[in-house]
């Protein structure tokens, strides 16, 4: 069987899409449902099932998935390590960046630093990796990512240093838009369409738990696999969803999307940065997390949590 299915399969359950896997691996969508037909055939199980947002893994398909998903992985930091035998003028850092933490903060606040950076290391290349925060711990303490921002639920699991702290509000499109002068308590919202990051990821279990502290049983009726996918789905009058404030402004400030007050308070969520405590970082590690943590929070747009 070829090697080349298990990549496919990787880049399908990792997208949760067949169109977005075939744009990530420059590829048709018909030769990534077919090569998909085939690896389930050779193994003689259902692996997916399509949804109207994507496709979901089966049983069969997480336990495959968890496997490829950690070969796949190594064989990056492998090929990585060879190019550095290739170019060894070349050090190379790893990178690691939350979905979230992309959508909010990457271009406006995190590159500038991170060229400010190589500007003063020409011996450095950057390898930056877009991942869940859980899959982006788990990289940093298998020694495979070597600084990670994360978003963290703030609900017993902070890890690293706190570089900001932010809320998200309720926003609403389309026929929903008339809920902008309401106040809705959270057993109020069970009685509309919720859209949500899909299971898995930091934002899915930040509310699943908000949700449970107040009895309720957090059920989103469209799962996404990015924070910006459930602003286009608001946008797009499908129901009402979560998201940071920076990632909404644009779309509330031309009209696109309102803001909905809830009755109870959103925790305050936090922005992390990682590495692995159980190793000495590198001077030039170090040097970066001090440049990220000294960038100040109203260049970012967000404030941070007053003591």
């Amino acid at each position: 069987m070829s090697y080349e299915y298990y990549k496919i399969f990787y880049y399908v359950g990792k997208c949760r899409s067949i169109s977005a896997a075939a744009k990530e691996l420059n590829n048709s969508q018909p030769n990534i449902s077919r090569a998909m037909k085939n690896l389930e055939n050779e193994l003689g199980c259902r692996l997916l099932e399509r949804t109207h947002t994507g496709v979901n893994l089966t049983e069969d398909g997480e336990i495959l998935f968890k496997h490829i998903e950690f070969a796949e992985k190594h064989f990056e930091t492998a090929k990585a390590a060879l190019e550095n035998r290739r170019h060894p003028q070349k050090r190379k850092l790893f990178l690691g960046f939350s979905i979230g933490i992309s959508e909010m903060l990457l271009f406006d606040a995190i590159l500038p630093v991170v060229g400010e950076f190589m500007k003063k290391h020409d011996d450095i290349s950057i390898r930056i990796i877009n991942d869940s925060t859980l899959d982006l711990i788990t990289g940093v303490e298998e020694g495979m990512i070597d600084l990670a921002v994360i978003t963290d639920s703030g609900a017993g699991t902070e890890r690293g240093k706190e570089w900001l702290s932010f809320r998200d509000i309720l926003i609403a499109g389309g026929t929903y838009r008339a809920l902008k002068d309401k106040k809705l308590s959270l057993a109020d919202l069970t009685r509309y369409p919720i859209i949500c990051p899909r299971p898995g990821t930091e934002t899915f279990r930040f509310y699943y738990a908000f949700f449970s502290s107040e009895g309720l049983l957090f059920e989103p009726d469209i799962e996404t696999a990015s924070a910006d996918q459930v602003l286009r789905f608001v946008e797009n009058g499908m129901g009402l969803g979560f998201v940071a404030d920076g990632i909404a402004y644009e779309a509330i400030r031309n009209g696109k999307v309102v803001k909905v007050d809830t009755k109870e308070d959103i925790p305050r969520r936090r922005v992390s940065i990682l590495h692995n405590r159980n190793r000495n970082l590198s001077r030039e590690i170090e040097e970066l997390e001090n440049m990220l943590l000294d960038v100040s929070s109203d260049k970012l747009k967000m404030k941070k949590e007053k003591e």
